[in-house]
């Protein structure tokens, strides 16, 4: 029971060691990822796309470029927001709430 057994600090350090570990459920689920991934198992995507890359182009590039195997994370290029107010508008809003506006920036 955290308070009893566990202190505050101590199962927020844990929590946050389980946040930090792409292996674990917890990360996976707090970046938005489909599932939990090693660092071993990564390397090994990534190895395997360059491999066929790399074929693909000493094969004369034939056919389509050879996909990336899936990865758990979404494709930032695919699911990137489009911004709903100007930059203007955020930088005014932060220089209202007291911060000093960007070096080199000016307001339109």
């Amino acid at each position: 029971m955290i308070g009893d057994d566990v202190e505050w600090g101590e199962a927020i350090g844990l929590v946050q060691t389980l946040a930090a570990d792409p292996s674990s459920y917890i990360a996976a689920s707090v970046s938005g990822w489909d599932y939990p991934i090693t660092y071993e198992a990564a390397a090994v995507m990534n190895l395997f796309d360059l491999m066929h890359d790399i074929a693909w182009q000493q094969g004369g590039r034939k056919g389509s470029r050879p996909r990336p195997h899936p990865r758990p994370w979404r494709d930032r290029a695919k699911s990137r927001p489009k911004p709903t107010i100007s930059q203007d508008e955020v930088v005014a809003a932060l220089m209202a709430a007291g911060h000093p506006p960007p070096k080199g920036y000016e307001l339109n």
